[in-house]
């Protein structure tokens, strides 16, 4: 039998067009922690803070040893105080943590060391994919999306709109940060289309197989 009446997967997927691109991102960030360093500023009327979303706390350098004695109370005076994070320290850097059940996201920030950082976890759920074109998506069909990638996985389409299929996902993918692709799995319609045009629309002679006699 000629290659006239098969067809691989790579065919269905380049004639039928079932690769687009994510333009979403797909659940928060996976970032349950972070580390917040203190500086010893050398002013005994500065006060150095440690806030967690409208809350946290604050002491003054004139009450304290150094910047390891200010991290060790801001840890355990917000670790104590707050449902949302729980607190760590070694030496002069603070290690603060979402609580378990607890997604994010969470505002997290010192005056004198560190960055802000936002705390999220990432769940698994339906959500909504925006793509560049989903014109070859249905209900039913299963999308391969992050493919290769840490965060490769297969879903089950439940819902079809304008630009966007609805999945149940239970890993992050990052459609604003990273070119993501996803490729629905061609099914028996992609391949039927992909021989019709080799047998209908654009027929070619099929010579099966040929030996050489020589």
């Amino acid at each position: 039998m000629g290659t006239r009446w098969s067809c691989s997967s790579a065919e269905a997927i380049a004639f039928c067009n079932l690769e687009t691109q994510l333009l979403n991102n797909i659940s928060a960030p996976d970032v349950p922690s972070c580390e917040q360093a203190i500086w010893w500023q050398d002013d005994p009327n500065f006060w150095h803070y440690l806030l967690v979303n409208n809350g946290g706390a604050g002491i003054q350098e004139a009450g304290a040893i150094d910047a390891a004695d200010i991290a060790s109370r801001l840890a355990s005076m917000v670790g104590l105080s707050s449902y949302l994070v729980d607190c760590t320290v070694s030496g002069n850097v603070i290690t603060v943590t979402l609580e378990p059940g607890v997604n994010g996201p969470v505002e997290v920030s010192t005056n004198s060391g560190s960055a802000p950082a936002t705390l999220s976890r990432s769940v698994p759920g339906i959500y909504t994919a925006q793509v560049a074109s989903s014109a070859e998506i249905r209900v039913g069909d299963y999308v391969g999306i992050d493919i290769g990638s840490a965060n490769d996985e297969v879903v089950k389409v439940l819902a079809v709109g304008p630009g966007t299929f609805t999945a149940f996902f239970t890993k992050p993918h990052y459609g604003k940060v990273s070119n993501i692709q996803c490729r629905v799995l061609p099914r028996a319609r992609h391949f039927g289309r992909v021989l019709k045009n080799r047998m209908v629309d654009v027929p070619t002679p099929d010579y099966g197989e040929l030996r050489n006699i020589a």
